[in-house]
C-alpha cells in the first residue's frame, strides 16, 4: 500500500505533470486578435474573489510538489510569495486580471522548482517521466 502511494505521488508530482499543469493554467489559449497567451488561471480569475481563491489553490499544488521533492526553503518561499502576489494582484478588479496575463505564476514556479532540483538531482526516482 505504501509503495502504491509513493508511486502515485511520484507520478502526480512528476516534472512533466507539473509543466503540463502550469501550461494549462498560464498558457493554454491565445487571446483572439493578439499574441497574448492565457490559461485557466486568467479565465477562472475573472470571477471576483472566488476565482482568485480557486486559482490560488490550483497554484498551491505546484508548491506542495516542491515540498515533496525537497526543494530548498528559499525556493519554496519564493514560490509562495509568487502565489501570494498573484492572489493579491488578482483581487484588483479588471486591471488585476490583465496584469495576471504577464505574471504567469505557475510557469515561474515550475521553472524555479526545476532549477532548484536540476543541479542537485533530487527529483524522486519515479518522477523523472
Amino acid at each position: 500500500m505504501r509503495t502504491q502511494l509513493k508511486s502515485l505521488a511520484d507520478n502526480a508530482f512528476a516534472p512533466s505533470a507539473l509543466s503540463g499543469l502550469a501550461n494549462l493554467l498560464d498558457n493554454r489559449f491565445t487571446l483572439p486578435g493578439t499574441n497574448l497567451r492565457v490559461g485557466w488561471d486568467f479565465i477562472i480569475g475573472l470571477v471576483p474573489v472566488v476565482g482568485d481563491i480557486v486559482t490560488t489553490l490550483l497554484s498551491s499544488y505546484i508548491l506542495v510538489a516542491a515540498v515533496y521533492h525537497g526543494a530548498r526553503v528559499i525556493t519554496v518561499l519564493r514560490m509562495f510569495l509568487n502565489i501570494i502576489a498573484d492572489f493579491l494582484i488578482g483581487l484588483i478588479p479588471i486591471a488585476g486580471d490583465f496584469m495576471d496575463i504577464g505574471w504567469k505564476t505557475n510557469l515561474k514556479n515550475v521553472r524555479l522548482l526545476l532549477q532548484d532540483l536540476e543541479g542537485r538531482e533530487v527529483i524522486h526516482a519515479g518522477a523523472a517521466a
